[in-house]
């Protein structure tokens, strides 16, 4: 198949698909759901089945090889602390985020929350992998110290309003 060959074909695929899209919104729209879900909700963002596939051949031994081979219990905490670690960077990063807008004093401050909803907007267009994901975790990361902060600074505000003892 020639290169003009190829482009035409892909041009009628991307037709035909933006064409059921528009036919079906409710299919369009669990198609972007399910994209979103699977490239933002995988904590390990691939390593783990990459790395899975690699065991196949033979190649890891001793704690990688527990790590690895799925179903061992050594990689099922491990996905569980990686599920808990991700969501709550992603709630912290979500009101960081939400503590930027609400004091924002110049637009430097918005790179990264304007970086990481171009990100989830491209790849909601593009290739859809979790393992092109990981670079915007790094970006949540300050994200998220500022929301710890936050979440601090309002529970000392309100331990401070609760009386140590009963007066009489």
């Amino acid at each position: 198949m020639t290169a003009e060959q190829e482009k035409a074909a892909a041009l009628a695929e991307l037709s035909a698909r933006l064409r059921a899209f528009r036919e079906e919104p409710a299919a369009a729209a669990a198609f972007f759901g399910e994209k979103a879900l699977t490239q933002w909700l995988e904590p390990a963002y691939d390593m783990l089945w990459y790395g899975s596939v690699c065991e196949k051949v033979g190649r890891f031994n001793g704690l990688a090889h527990m790590i690895y081979r799925e179903g061992s219990p050594v990689r099922a905490l491990l996905e569980k602390y990686m599920n808990i670690d991700q969501q709550v960077m992603y709630l912290l990063a979500c009101v960081g985020t939400a503590g930027v807008l609400r004091r924002r004093r110049d637009s430097i401050q918005l790179i990264l929350p304007v970086t990481i909803l171009g990100g989830f907007l491209y790849h909601m267009i593009f290739e859809a992998k979790s393992q092109y994901i990981y670079v915007y975790a790094l970006f949540m990361i300050p994200l998220a110290a500022q929301g710890l902060c936050a979440v601090r600074d309002r529970l000392q505000n309100a331990w401070r309003g609760i009386p140590l003892h009963r007066a009489g």
